[in-house]
């Protein structure tokens, strides 16, 4: 009597096993909506005879189509963070922040944290000097500020090897964001500043100061130039500085055309210090090798 007990639960058990893996395992159909839903079931599909392989095949097709996609989004930010772990992480968190400022009911503490101004400063939120640089609420200003950091950046990192990138960046935005709260305590003006410009003209010094020769393209305002880079520093300098002292020159706009000046200023001269750097090293290597 056990044993028949016992096959009658053994079979029992199987019966129910093989009807939850029918409800579970959709089939083959040839309606294309089903086709569709059993692409989606990746090895929980059974069918029979040599089709099983073609269909596995297809199976693997489609999910390898679909992951294609952001292959090479993920490659370029793999590349660029091999190639300069500051700048990748600046791009990143310069998205992040946006993102952030999208919501409303973060915007309060992203006002608190991530803009610079001289109330958050008389608050003793000394960390939006840095933190402002990589904040933008508009995604044109983001768009701008990313391509010139990721067009110039690289190149300036290149140069600056073995020696880190880091402080020209957290040297420009201190620069940028302290130039900017001088002019506006000098102006009495309360407004606040945010935005990668700052960096991202320290970095477009120091390149033309490194390539004087190439040419580079800007806005002065909403007109287009075309100079050789070693002029076209000058004229930034010269217009950022106009703007500041004249608002009037730059029509009313809303760019902080003092943030940009402390960080021309600052990569103009960063590049004067590396130099001096680069010689004494120089010196140091001949001096050693050869007595």
């Amino acid at each position: 009597m056990r044993s028949i007990r016992t096959l009658w639960l053994l079979t029992i058990l199987l019966l129910g096993k093989s009807i939850v893996r029918a409800k579970l395992e959709p089939r083959r159909s040839s309606d294309p909506d089903l086709i569709e839903l059993n692409r989606h079931y990746k090895g929980y599909i059974i069918h029979d005879g040599d089709d099983d392989f073609q269909w596995r095949q297809e199976q693997q097709r489609y999910f390898s189509d679909a992951g294609r996609h952001s292959q090479p989004v993920t490659h370029y930010v793999r590349q660029l963070y091999a190639q300069s772990p500051s700048i990748c992480l600046t791009f990143m968190l310069s998205i992040a922040v946006f993102v952030a400022w999208q919501i409303p009911s973060a915007q309060p503490f992203l006002q608190r944290h991530f803009f610079c101004s001289i109330f958050n400063i008389e608050q003793r939120r000394y960390h939006t000097l840095l933190l402002a640089s990589v904040s933008h609420k508009g995604f044109y200003h983001l768009l701008v500020n990313c391509m010139s950091l990721l067009s110039v950046g690289p190149s300036v990192r290149q140069a600056l090897a073995p020696n880190p990138v880091w402080p020209l960046l957290l040297g420009a935005s201190l620069s940028g964001s302290g130039m900017f709260l001088i002019m506006n305590h000098v102006t009495q003006s309360f407004s606040g500043g945010l935005g990668l410009s700052d960096v991202t003209c320290a970095l477009i010094a120091f390149w033309a100061r490194l390539y004087p020769e190439r040419t580079l393209q800007f806005r002065l305002g909403p007109i287009p130039v075309t100079m050789m880079a070693k002029k076209a520093v000058y004229a930034l300098v010269a217009w950022s500085l106009a703007a500041t002292l004249y608002p009037v020159i730059s029509l009313g706009d809303s760019v902080g055309h003092s943030a940009h000046l402390g960080g021309l200023l600052f990569g103009y001269f960063y590049y004067d210090w590396f130099s001096q750097q680069c010689k004494r090293r120089h010196k140091w290597k001949l001096s050693f090798e050869f007595p």
